[in-house]
């Protein structure tokens, strides 16, 4: 499955990008929203993941265009643990599922499971 990572800081994308690489996903990397909505005109991701605050158009503001424009595509939002007021609106959204920052290995795979299921159940 291609994945997208749509975050700020290159270190949080590399680590996610090697760990999604790892599962043996195609990854591509955006540094914000707008690169990213372009990218996903281009080349439909099958999942995106992206950080909730960032400059600019902010993850939930990315979400909302996001889903508009490719409803069928999961987006999971990404918090710091410590941000409460970024991890509830993550939790309130619409976003397929939400991780902490930084993602653990155990819980990246639990997630893209969750997302396998739930496609598959959807063919069904």
């Amino acid at each position: 499955m291609d994945a997208l990572i749509v975050d700020d800081s290159r270190a949080e994308r590399e680590t996610l990008a090697s760990l999604l690489s790892a599962l043996e996903h195609e990854v591509r990397l955006a540094t914000g929203s707008v690169e990213a909505l372009e990218m996903m005109s281009e080349v439909r991701p099958g999942v995106v993941f992206c950080d909730v605050v960032m400059p600019g158009m902010n993850g939930l503001l990315f979400l909302r265009a996001a889903s508009a424009r490719f409803p069928s595509t999961p987006v999971v939002l990404m918090v710091a643990p410590d941000d409460v007021a970024a991890t509830a609106a993550a939790y309130r959204s619409d976003a397929f599922d939400y991780l902490e920052k930084p993602v653990q290995a155990s819980e990246l795979a639990a997630c893209l499971g969750r997302i396998h299921s739930s496609f598959v159940k959807e063919r069904r």
